[in-house]
């Protein structure tokens, strides 16, 4: 009987090891990846859960969650922290609406006047740029002007909206709207810009928040529009707080102007928008005739489209806030939106010589900061 030898050399026992040409592994686990790993065995890399990634976390590789920009929003003025392997960082900030003014308690005399919108400024850092924290400041809104009583017609304006600030990034609040005085034409507070805080309202027109091209007038005409009122001449400026022609001028990266309350007119248009910053607040009612407005809204060009009177404006998807509404016959008026909403003015006191509306508040700053 003869026999056949084996062949020298053939493998006869699993698993095939590495320096034999195999994997030193018995099987590979369907959709794992598998990884080198010298003479030894080669290691195998399970998907984990569904959008992981292959991550390399510098010695070998593994399943990890696909790394997202870090996100940190501040409301109220904080600490920024840098993440960990941050490379770049984006600031996306709005500064704080301007209070309106309060309405009047006695006769012939016409609403408080709305508050500007705070405007939005937005600007790119290396992260190598920054140290590990960082201060945020997040401008406070204005506060509405205080009522009055006594059958007077000379009200209190609202203060300007603060100034929200990152390093050397600021975005600037809008001015206060002014109270209401008499048989006079009054200003909306005119809107911040992301060179300059708006103006406070009062007698005649005021130039809205910097940079401008010009100086504020008695009308729908301001440093940064034309003299239909409705074309920018600079895209980083408020608009102008208007008094003569009563509704508020728009912006676009600029805060909207209050509305402004024209002792000779009627009126129904609203606080300006503004395309990228903060709206501004109505013009409240006054015992002279005009009937209160709404705010300015955001994402727009013109007039109104923010809070109906007597409304407190909001904060919208993109940020910015739209403008309180006016304050009705005894009514406050609204309080502006976070992301730089102006305040409604206030109303006429009713019955006269009661308590008058008072201004509403200008809508906080708000900061969001990106990091990836």
């Amino acid at each position: 009987m003869s026999f056949i030898s084996q062949p020298a050399g053939l493998i006869t026992a699993l698993p095939v090891t590495v320096p034999q040409g195999g994997t030193g592994q018995t099987s590979l686990t369907a959709n794992n990846v598998v990884l080198g790993n010298g003479t030894s065995a080669v290691q195998l890399v399970a998907p984990g859960t569904s959008g992981n990634v292959l991550q390399s976390n510098g010695t070998t590789w593994t399943s990890a969650a696909a790394s997202g920009a870090n996100v940190q929003t501040f409301s109220a003025s904080g600490t920024w922290t840098k993440p960990t392997g941050a490379k770049i960082v984006f600031v996306d900030m709005w500064g704080a609406g301007g209070g309106g003014g309060s309405g009047p308690s006695g006769g012939g005399s016409w609403g408080g006047a709305g508050g500007g919108g705070g405007a939005r400024a937005q600007a790119w850092f290396l992260a190598s740029q920054l140290s590990a924290t960082e201060t945020v400041t997040v401008g406070a809104g204005g506060t509405g002007g205080a009522p009055i009583t006594g059958f007077t017609t000379v009200a209190n304006p609202g203060t300007d909206g603060g100034t929200s600030t990152f390093k050397t990034l600021s975005a600037y609040g809008g001015g206060g709207g002014s109270g209401a005085s008499g048989a006079s034409n009054i200003s909306g507070g005119s809107g911040g810009g992301t060179g300059g805080t708006g103006f406070t309202g009062g007698l005649g027109g005021r130039t809205g928040g910097a940079p401008i091209t010009g100086t504020g007038a008695a009308q729908a005409v301001g440093g940064n529009t034309t003299a239909s009122g409705l074309t920018p001449r600079n895209l980083g400026g408020g608009g102008a707080g208007a008094e003569a022609a009563g509704s508020g001028v728009p912006a676009e990266w600029g805060g909207g102007s209050g509305c402004g309350n024209p002792i000779s007119s009627i009126f129904t248009n609203g606080g300006g928008s503004s395309i990228f910053g903060g709206g501004g607040g109505g013009c409240g009612a006054g015992s002279g005739g005009n009937s209160a407005v709404a705010g300015g809204g955001v994402g727009t060009y013109g007039f109104g489209g923010g809070a109906a009177v007597n409304a407190n404006g909001t904060q919208q998807a993109n940020g910015s806030g739209t403008g309180g509404g006016g304050g009705g016959a005894g009514s406050n008026g609204g309080n502006g939106g976070n992301g730089g909403g102006g305040g409604g003015g206030g109303g006429y006191a009713s019955p006269a010589g009661g308590n008058s509306g008072a201004g509403g508040t200008g809508g906080n700053g708000y900061v969001v900061i990106y990091s990836w």
